[in-house]
C-alpha cells in the first residue's frame, strides 16, 4: 500500500481542486446554451457508431435468409411458418432483435435533437450532422467532392452542402 500522509493542508487542497474542477465543468454548461443539444449530438455518434455494423449484419443475413428460402422452394406470402423458421435457423431473427433497441434508441435521440432549439453554431452543428446523416436519403459520412457534388441533382447537392457548410464553419 502507497505510503499517503492524509493531513488537514492536503485534504483541503483536494476539496479545493474537485471543487474547481465541478465548477468550471458547470460553468462550461451553463456558458454554452446548447450544452444539452451538444450532449445529444455525442450521444447519438455513439448510437450510430453502435447501430451501423448491427444494421450491416442485420441487411447481411435478411439477405442469407432469402437466399436460402429461395434455394429451398420456401414462398415466403404462402409459408409463413417455414420462411420463419428458416429465419431462425440463419440468425437473420437474432441479428434483428439485437439490431432494434439500438436503432429505436438512436430514432429517440434524433427526435430529440430536433426538438431541442439550437442557439448556437455548434447547436446547428450538431442539427445539420444528424440531418445528413439520419434524414436525407444519401446520408453521406464524408463531404463529397466536387465532382461527386457535380453528379448530383440540385435537390440533392444543395442541401448537402450547406450542412456541411454549417459544421465546417462550428470546427465539428
Amino acid at each position: 500500500m502507497p505510503d499517503v500522509n492524509l493531513n488537514r493542508r492536503s485534504i483541503l487542497g483536494g476539496l479545493a481542486a474537485a471543487t474547481a474542477f465541478v465548477a468550471t465543468n458547470h460553468a462550461d454548461a451553463a456558458a454554452n446554451p446548447d450544452a444539452e443539444l451538444i450532449r445529444l449530438g455525442k450521444e447519438f455518434d455513439r448510437l450510430r457508431a453502435e447501430y451501423i455494423p448491427l444494421l450491416a449484419e442485420s441487411n447481411r443475413l435478411q439477405r442469407v435468409w432469402i437466399d436460402e428460402c429461395d434455394q429451398r422452394g420456401v414462398l415466403l406470402q404462402s409459408d409463413c411458418d417455414n420462411g420463419w423458421a428458416i429465419a431462425e435457423e440463419v440468425g437473420s431473427v437474432t441479428a434483428d432483435r439485437r439490431e432494434e433497441p439500438v436503432q429505436m434508441a438512436l430514432d429517440e435521440t434524433t427526435k430529440a435533437i430536433f426538438a431541442t432549439t439550437a442557439t448556437t453554431l455548434a447547436g446547428f452543428a450538431v442539427k445539420a450532422k444528424t440531418l445528413r446523416l439520419e434524414v436525407l436519403p444519401s446520408r453521406w459520412a464524408e463531404e463529397p467532392t466536387e465532382s461527386e457534388y457535380e453528379a448530383m441533382d440540385w435537390d440533392e447537392e444543395m442541401p448537402l452542402r450547406f450542412l456541411f457548410e454549417i459544421e465546417r464553419m462550428a470546427g465539428a
